[in-house]
């Protein structure tokens, strides 16, 4: 068994992120395939336990089910203030955090000159590469204090 955390180019995290973003919030998976969008909802936290990140992947993976079970037995039925609420958290869970986790697996798992030479492999102009650097090492500095 290798030591090495799970590796995979800073380009396939983005654009992986991107179109795990794309999808949830914008397409119309949930009320067709319903499974598979829970299952799609999973995958970063699938890449996060992959980068040894038990314990957000845990949480993330627990509150996934639950907002799924919520979803599934209570949003539709609850009315008024509660099937709002229900609403809310099952959007929030299922649509919007799994892009922001995909996106916290890219920068957590990458390194600086990783990111900064897979913009430049992308044509990125230098003047949005500086400013997304800078920006990355800031989350990494203000992760460790």
């Amino acid at each position: 068994m290798h030591s090495e955390k799970f590796k995979l180019d800073f380009r396939t995290k983005m654009l992986m992120s991107l179109c795990l973003s794309y999808t949830l919030i914008l397409g119309n998976i949930q009320t067709k395939f319903s499974i598979v969008a829970a299952a799609y909802s999973l995958l970063p936290y699938v890449f996060l336990l992959l980068n040894r990140e038990k314990k957000a992947a845990v949480k993330g993976i627990l509150f996934i089910m639950a907002a799924y079970i919520i979803q599934k037995e209570w949003v539709f039925s609850a009315g008024g203030f509660l099937g709002s609420l229900f609403l809310f958290i099952t959007m929030m869970f299922l649509r919007l955090l799994p892009g922001f986790v995909m996106a916290r697996f890219a920068l957590a798992s990458s390194t600086m000159s990783h990111m900064t030479s897979a913009l430049k492999k992308m044509h990125f102009p230098v003047v949005l590469i500086i400013p997304i650097t800078v920006m990355a090492r800031f989350f990494h500095t203000a992760r460790r204090l």
